[in-house]
């Protein structure tokens, strides 16, 4: 596919992973038309909720791989799950993260689950577990349970401001928001830029 994006004036390929495995996109003539796209979250969160997938650090070494072979290369931090000790947490890695890897576009995501799929990670990390103990109890207008928009809100703004504190003129999108928690942040130009 990167070969055949290649050669389009205006379309463009965005592969969203979370392998460290890139050593086969490494020589491939992609004309700046393939963007790279690692989901990673601190490790603290990783370590708990994410199994048989590499490290953070794994991931943020590819993705510096791809950078030396010229790819456009985006972020995308999702679930944030604001665990206690969060904001040191998330500031600490994302000032690792954007000191190491040039991005693109940094894309932020909270929890926005169906119930179904809540039920599955319910039977995996327990009913009492943090995801659950901080969702509202209702769904929202799309039929996902999220955290309390008062809550969301608060976790984006802090992050925004640190990711702005690192690096000013990084994009910043939001994924699978509602357009109020874009108005609340002010970025309301970055609604379905994730």
């Amino acid at each position: 596919m990167i070969p055949f994006f290649n050669q389009q004036k205006y379309a463009r390929l965005t592969l969203l992973t979370k392998s460290a495995d890139v050593d086969n996109l490494l020589d491939l003539d992609h004309q700046g038309h393939t963007i790279l796209s690692w989901s990673l979250n601190p490790s603290e969160i990783s370590n708990w909720f994410e199994s048989n997938v590499p490290t953070p650090n794994e991931r943020i070494a590819a993705m510096r791989k791809c950078a030396d072979a010229g790819y456009p290369l985006r972020a995308v931090i999702m679930p944030i799950i604001p665990i206690e000790g969060w904001q040191n947490i998330y500031t600490r890695f994302l000032g690792n993260l954007i000191e190491l890897v040039p991005l693109d576009r940094i894309t932020l995501g909270q929890i926005c689950s169906f119930p179904e799929a809540l039920q599955l990670t319910e039977q995996k990390l327990g009913k009492d577990n943090p995801i659950s103990k901080m969702l509202e109890k209702g769904k929202s207008k799309d039929g996902r349970i999220r955290f309390p928009i008062k809550l969301r809100i608060g976790v984006y703004k802090y992050l925004v401001n640190t990711i702005r504190k690192l690096q000013p003129k990084l994009q910043i999108g939001l994924c699978m928001e509602e357009i109020d928690t874009f108005k609340a942040l002010h970025i309301e130009n970055s609604i379905g830029c994730c």
